[in-house]
């Protein structure tokens, strides 16, 4: 699943980590995916995944939409309705940064 997720979001061009940057890239455009938690609902397992697209400045109007479109073509992951918008600045430039952290799920079924 990992994998899938990593590749689907490599396919807009930019640098894609892991948990959270680690590099110092020269502008803060880029994504951070991973997993959230592991929940029991009923006799099913849910593990929800992230993915934050981080922008220098501000996202792109209706990329949000496009990132979600494209990790919902991995079988079984759904968008949970729910984004958060958080804002820090770049340390660099004194651009304001606009991340949002975009959360799919995928429940497993249990025998």
């Amino acid at each position: 699943m990992l994998n899938e997720l990593k590749e689907k979001i490599e396919s807009f061009g930019y640098p894609v980590e892991y948990g959270q940057c680690m590099e110092d890239y020269d502008t803060w455009d880029y994504f951070v995916f991973g997993r959230r938690n592991v929940s029991k609902e009923r006799n099913d397992f849910k593990t929800k995944y992230f993915v934050a697209i981080v922008r220098e400045n501000f996202i792109p109007e209706n990329f949000e939409i496009d990132v979600i479109k494209k990790v919902e073509e991995i079988k079984g992951l759904k968008f949970t309705n729910e984004a958060m918008y958080e804002y820090t600045k770049s340390r660099k430039t004194d651009h304001v940064v606009e991340i949002l952290v975009l959360e799919f799920a995928k429940i497993k079924r249990s025998c």
